[in-house]
């Protein structure tokens, strides 16, 4: 699993409108389910799938996919004995899913501290 800098994630999202978010996160979601098979996590639904659910539910799956993805990461953050920053409360689920930038630096944060 590669590390990821989340100035980095957010300048070449800006610069390619969004294809490289969309690259970058189609990528965590493998190793990240790559990692819950290895330590008996539950999976969650690729990216493109969840992408795709949200523009036809008008981003309600959007919202129900980040918040498993989030509580996906947390679960193999504890499974591998590590801490991130923390995800669960209703605040810090609405600053990651509707403040781009916010959510780069948790979702990096968090990703780093798998690696």
């Amino acid at each position: 699993m590669k590390k990821y800098e989340w100035w980095k994630v957010f300048l070449l999202s800006a610069v390619t409108c969004g294809i490289y978010g969309i690259i970058w996160m189609y990528q965590m979601t493998n190793d990240h389910n790559a990692l819950a098979k290895k330590y008996g996590v539950e999976e969650i639904k690729g990216y493109i799938v969840a992408l795709l659910l949200g523009i036809i539910t008008f981003g309600i799956y959007t919202i129900i996919w980040t918040i498993k993805y989030f509580d996906q990461n947390v679960k193999l953050l504890h499974a591998q004995g590590k801490t991130g920053t923390p995800t669960e409360t209703p605040a810090l689920l609405w600053l990651l899913t509707y403040v781009p930038i916010y959510g780069i630096m948790v979702t990096c944060d968090n990703h780093n501290n798998l690696v």
